[in-house]
């Protein structure tokens, strides 16, 4: 059986040079998300749609919204929106 995998890096909002990454199973048509603790990302949610699975850290209470947006960082709240809502991730 083959293997091919492919890996995408996606810009996204923290700091200079800062990725979110999909890797694609071209064979069995399955992705895996991955994003650092980075405001969310309607290019990397746009990137993941229909992922098997969706990684998203997210440091800040939903009560430390302004910190979030100061810090360039996600709620928890906000993570599960990107990956559950936008981006329909399996799990």
């Amino acid at each position: 059986e083959q293997f091919a995998m492919r890996l995408e890096c996606v810009p996204v909002r923290h700091c200079a040079l800062a990725y979110g990454v999909v890797l694609h199973d071209e064979v069995h048509d399955w992705k895996l998300v991955y994003s650092g603790d980075t405001r969310p990302s309607a290019r990397l949610a746009r990137a993941g749609r229909g992922a098997l699975l969706a990684i998203h850290e997210a440091t800040l209470d939903d009560a430390m919204h302004a910190e979030a947006v100061d810090k360039s960082h996600c709620t928890t709240s906000e993570a599960l929106a990107v990956c559950v809502g936008r981006m329909r991730a399996f799990r």
